[in-house]
């Protein structure tokens, strides 16, 4: 089957909507399959609209699992990766929103300055410079290539990735 073939994700789609109704009575469960099938049709290249449900069923069940729990870790993967997919897709707009969720989550749990807040910070900036808004990339990719080098150094790997990332911006 090709990439995003509409046929191959009808042909599964009932079986998958079977799966997840036979799941449903166990949401930590139901969560790790939801993930790793995404993941699966992920790496095969197959990001058609099932993988979009997916990916928005991972985030919605994490989203009841961090209230349960409040672990954010789960929750920011499900953000990033519907968004990120989101991206690849070239629906920017939701794309975006869904970035601003993970950084606002990931400062309010883990601090303005932490990994994980920067981290949503660059991801953001990618899409910036995805959707040719060029500013906002730039300004985005200064702010974290500070606050990585003012917290973790010049040589920290997520220093290096900001360093790179702008340096494409430039290319």
């Amino acid at each position: 089957r090709q990439p995003d073939d509409p046929e191959f994700d009808a042909l599964i789609a009932v079986d998958v909507e079977r799966e997840i109704a036979a799941l449903a009575d166990d949401l930590e469960l139901l969560a790790w399959f939801v993930d790793q099938l995404g993941d699966l049709l992920s790496d095969a290249g197959l990001e058609g609209d099932l993988l979009v449900r997916l990916r928005t069923l991972s985030l919605e069940l994490e989203e009841e699992l961090a209230q349960q729990d409040n672990e954010p870790y789960s929750l920011l993967w499900s953000m990033r990766s519907l968004a990120a997919l989101l991206r690849r897709r070239g629906d920017f707009q939701q794309a975006e929103a869904l970035y601003q969720r993970c950084q606002s989550t990931a400062e309010h749990h883990f601090g303005v300055l932490s990994q994980e807040a920067q981290v949503s910070i660059d991801d953001l900036a990618g899409l910036y410079r995805d959707a040719a808004s060029f500013s906002k990339a730039e300004s985005l990719y200064r702010q974290v290539l500070q606050q990585s080098h003012r917290c973790f150094g010049y040589r920290h790997p997520s220093t290096l990735d900001t360093v790179s990332n702008l340096a494409r911006l430039y290319a």
